[in-house]
This record gives structure tokens, sequence and C-alpha cells, in this order.
């Protein structure tokens, strides 16, 4: 895992493996497309298959083949349309992953915009349902204040279906709920950054908490019983080939998952 590259640069990369991906798809659409044309082209246009006839048999196994080919080319075409979907999504998503290099970064520029939104909708509301100023009042305050166009905040002004005026009371809250986990979750990042790895052996089983690689994980001595194998899944870890280990994110959650495994 490449802990040295920034949200932006981890999906751009990803997006040009997905549209390879496409490329890939597409030219074997073309060529099976083209290769089912051709073979139906052998057969004269219209003719039915020869019913009783000695090229029956083969006759039809061939239609089958051309069937299959283009119904291949079909598939295909779908899975470059798919790949070029997913690229188109990669790109959009604005996910901060936690071994991006600048994730504290990115986390921190997404809690100053929660808080910002959050402070505006309460000042907002409070102008908004002012009984002393009247409309064109709220509407230059909040203009001044701001720093917003009069026309949009007159817009803002206007009452919803239930005659409500301002930002919903559920706005609000739900801005607040991603504004607290966000700063939870920068909190937990900012504790495992500065965290250093450490080893140590449970019954038999090295347990590694890898702060490099933000896992949780365990290193048995030769491969596990498939009893063992089915426990570890069901406690949320996942075997890593690239490692030699079983591992899930190295969090509060993975390590009451060592002790639950371990009936700690």
């Amino acid at each position: 895992m490449n802990t040295n590259t920034t949200g932006a640069e981890r999906r751009a990369a990803k997006a040009d493996r997905l549209r390879s991906r496409a490329d890939n798809a597409r030219e074997q659409a073309d060529e099976l497309n083209k290769r089912g044309r051709d073979m139906a082209s052998i057969i004269p246009f219209g003719q039915p298959v020869l019913v009783g006839h000695h090229s029956e048999g083969g006759d039809r196994a061939y239609r089958g083949k051309i069937r299959s080919t283009l119904g291949k080319a079909v598939a295909a075409s779908d899975k470059s349309s798919h790949y070029q979907g997913r690229a188109a999504s990669v790109e959009n998503s604005t996910a901060i992953l936690s071994q991006d290099s600048d994730a504290l970064e990115q986390l921190q520029i997404k809690i100053d915009k929660l808080q910002k939104r959050q402070d505006f909708m309460k000042a907002f509301n409070k102008i908004a349902k002012s009984k002393t100023l009247t409309e064109a009042d709220k509407i230059k305050k909040i203009s001044e204040s701001f720093n917003q166009k009069p026309e949009n905040v007159k817009s803002l002004l206007e009452p919803d279906y239930c005659g409500r005026i301002g930002f919903a009371s559920f706005s609000l809250t739900n801005n607040n709920a991603t504004l607290k986990n966000t700063k939870k979750r920068l909190e937990a990042l900012e504790e495992q950054k500065s965290a250093i790895t450490t080893e140590k052996e449970i019954n038999g089983v090295t347990v590694t908490e890898n702060a490099e690689a933000g896992r949780i994980q365990l290193a048995f001595d030769g491969k596990p019983d498939e009893e063992t194998r089915t426990k570890l899944k069901s406690h949320g870890f996942k075997w890593a080939p690239s490692a030699g280990v079983w591992q899930r994110h190295l969090n509060a959650n993975g390590k009451y998952a060592v002790k639950r495994f371990f009936d700690l």
C-alpha cells in the first residue's frame, strides 16, 4: 500500500486503470462483433435452416456459434460501459481514505466547511425568523453579513410547503452530526498516525498492530484449519496474500475483534 499518495492522485490512478479495462473490453466487443458478422455473412441472406437436409445439424450448430459470438460482443460492450461508469464515479468521488497522504489535511478542510455551513445556517435562521426586521432588511443584512447575492437570499427566505422559513431543523441536525463524526475520525486518524508498530504473541499467534499500514495483523505458524479460518472471517479478518497475514483495520473495533477472537 502506498501511503504517500494524495486522494486526488489515488483517484486518478484508479480511474486510469478502470478506463484501461473499459478500452480493452471495447476492443474485445468490436472484435467479437466483427467476427460474428463475418460468420453470418457466409449464410445467404434470408436463407432458413433446411429442415431434414443432411446439412441441418451443422447449420444449426454454426448459427448457434454466431449467436454465441454476438452475445459475447454485447456482454463485452456492457462491461466496457460498466468500467467507464466506475471510472467517472471514482473521479467524482469526494471520499477521504485513511491511507491518503493528505487525509488529515482533507479531513480538516471538510470540518472547516461543515462548521462554516453550520454557523451560516444558524445565523441565517436567526435573522430570517426575526419579528422586528422587514423582508427587505433581512435580505440586506444577510447579503452583507454572508456576502450573498440578494436574489439568492430572497429565494432562501421563501416559505417551504409547510410555511417554514429558513433552514429546516433536520438540515442543522444532519450537518452537525456529520461534523461531529468527521471530528472523531480526524482525532482517531491523528492517534493512528502518531502510533508505533507493536507486536506480541497470543496462543502461538503473532499479533501485530501495524501503524504504518493501518492494520492489525494475525500471523499463524502455517495455514489455520477451516474452523479457525471461519472464525477469523466472522470477526472481520481477511487473508492478505502479499503480507502473509490475516488482517483488518487498526482501530478500536479491530483491537476488540482480537480480544473476541482469542476469547480474552
